[in-house]
């Protein structure tokens, strides 16, 4: 798969988020709180498609379960608590399977870089907490 992003988004060391140009992953790690999915979760809606997590099995250990559908008009809220109510474990494991165009995406923006991140991370928690998104 071709990377869409340069580089993974690292998200406060608990979120991993990496978009290809037909799947997004995203990595939920044990110290992940509600704001770190909130900040996945709005980067995931700059694409639609099935929003899936990893369920392996003894009998099928690449398993996959539909939790949301995300679209243009999906809330943030509505899938950070898919995520949450969906978690069992940790590390959890999402994919979003998608087409999307790359050319002026936010997948390709300068604004991804480590040393802007928190500053987006910033602004997305407070929309989050004001229930803006």
């Amino acid at each position: 798969m071709k990377d869409a992003m340069t580089e993974m988004v690292n998200i406060k060391d608990r979120v991993i988020f990496k978009a290809f140009t037909n799947l997004v992953e995203i990595i939920v790690l044990e110290k992940a709180d509600e704001y770190d999915i909130a900040m996945a979760m709005w980067l995931l809606s700059h694409a639609t498609g099935h929003l899936l997590m990893n369920s392996p099995t003894p009998t099928e250990p690449k398993k996959l379960i539909h939790i949301a559908n995300v679209t243009t008009t999906s809330r943030i809220r509505d899938l950070v608590h898919a995520i949450v109510g969906n978690t069992l474990s940790h590390p959890a494991h999402f994919v979003l399977q998608s087409k999307f165009n790359l050319e002026g995406s936010i997948f390709d923006s300068p604004m991804l870089n480590k040393h802007t991140i928190n500053r987006v991370y910033t602004a997305v928690k407070n929309d989050y907490i004001e229930n803006k998104i």
